[in-house]
């Protein structure tokens, strides 16, 4: 079941006073009206009756002053732009130098209501200049008749009353705009409000699901009813709000038959939910299936595409690890001759220093002494190796001499026998 207003785009304002501390002869406290407030809020808060959010109920419970009351209801009225219930509690007073209605605050007194009290006008201004697209209007106190504005008289009312007479607008009051009202004796809230909490509290008796506005009239006035001491409540409807629908029935909901109705409702709904998810669920299954094949079936493709990447790649790191191995050998030898090339400049350069070492530790007259004597062994060492120059090309020519007499003497023999043969072969041919 939908209520007739969006929760996050309206405002419901509570307002009510307890106390008038400068007039309590001819204001007396009213206690029961901090308990209305209370209750009522609750109520707005219940999702099982209304539910809305806390941001969205204002409680103004004894305002210090008009001005006070005023622009906290003029800030909730200008934020509700679906729909705005303004509901008030408290003394109502009429004042014998202007008409019309005032609703009290801490400050107000009943002599001079019409400065220190909230003028009813003032509150309608406000109401009738919001841009919420419909408002309920609640009032529980003396005179509260006066908020229905075509009831009102006089050029300067009808005017303010045609500033409120717009479409979407439903108001409620406790009685007649010259009926006073009443609390019960041992009841904790005021006798009107206290019977629109049982209302809302227990439902109505019709057997239907939701509260509008009508409805919720029609059963506070059987219930007033059965006080005669309390003053029959008004309504005034501009604009076709009447099937507003601002609460759910309590009732309703707790009737057997109802719910036994609504619990086969709700179980051929499930069932039919059920059903649905589990055809769903098949649906889900075959394609789920079917996907899942082909998703392996490419996952296997993909695979063997990889395995056989692999082995390429596997391939191609052996052989290139065995280049890299070769290569490593190659650094290694490379190294090693360098290091034993490294040791051979080692050893020289040790050499080099210990001939530093020598020579630094010999005086100037050592080292020429010793220069003198390397010079004459030098001259020594390169006159015996001229003189051993001369006896070897001695040696040589002499060896020449010996060889060219050797090769003269073997050359005369050979022609001596050449010739000796020459002749004997001739003398033999001649005697054949």
């Amino acid at each position: 079941m939908t209520l007739s207003f969006e929760p996050s785009k309206s405002r419901v304002v509570l307002i009510g006073t307890t106390h008038c501390e400068f007039d309590e002869a001819n204001l007396p406290d009213l206690p029961a009206v901090e308990n209305n407030l209370k209750e009522l809020a609750k109520l707005f808060y219940n999702p099982e009756i209304i539910g809305l959010p806390t941001r969205c109920v204002e409680t103004i419970l004894d305002a210090p002053s008009a001005t006070s009351l005023l622009i906290r209801l003029a800030g909730a009225a200008n934020s509700a732009t679906d729909t705005l219930l303004v509901y008030y509690s408290g003394h109502g007073i009429k004042s014998s130098v202007e008409s019309g209605l005032f609703i009290a605050t801490r400050e107000t007194t009943q002599e001079l209501c019409f400065i220190n009290g909230v003028e009813w006008q003032k509150i309608q201004r406000i109401i009738a200049q919001s841009p919420a697209a419909k408002k309920i209007l609640i009032f529980d106190c003396c005179y509260s008749g006066e908020i229905h504005a075509g009831e009102m008289g006089g050029a300067a009312e009808a005017i303010l009353a045609n500033a409120l007479d717009i479409k979407g607008t439903y108001s409620i009051s406790s009685g007649s705009k010259n009926s006073q009202s009443f609390s019960l004796p041992k009841d904790p809230y005021t006798g009107f409000t206290g019977r629109l909490i049982e209302t809302l509290t227990n439902g109505i008796s019709e057997k239907v699901e939701a509260i509008t506005l009508d409805r919720l009239f029609d059963d506070l006035k059987r219930r007033i009813a059965a006080y005669p001491n309390l003053p029959a409540p008004q309504k005034r409807n501009l604009g076709e709000i009447n099937e507003f629908v601002l609460a759910k029935n309590v009732a309703w909901a707790s009737d057997p038959e109802v719910r036994l109705e609504k619990l086969e409702q709700k179980y051929k709904r499930l069932l039919a939910e059920k059903q649905a998810e589990i055809n769903q669920i098949k649906q889900d299954k075959e394609e789920i299936q079917g996907r899942v094949l082909q998703e392996k079936m490419l996952e296997i493709d993909r695979l063997q595409t990889d395995v056989g990447k692999l082995e390429d790649r596997n391939r191609s790191l052996m052989v290139t690890a065995k280049t890299k191995d070769e290569e490593v050998e190659t650094i290694k030898r490379a190294l090693a001759e360098k290091m034993a090339a490294l040791k051979k400049k080692d050893e020289e350069i040790e050499t080099i220093k210990r001939l530093l070492a020598k020579i630094q530790s010999q005086t100037p007259s050592e080292m020429y002494a010793r220069w003198a004597e390397n010079r004459r062994n030098a001259r020594d060492e390169l006159k015996n190796a001229r003189e051993d120059k001369q006896k070897a090309e001695k040696e040589i020519n002499k060896k020449n001499e010996t060889t060219k007499k050797t090769w003269t003497g073997f050359v005369l023999r050979i022609l001596g026998a050449l010739v000796l043969m020459y002749i004997f072969f001739q003398v033999f041919v001649s005697h054949r």
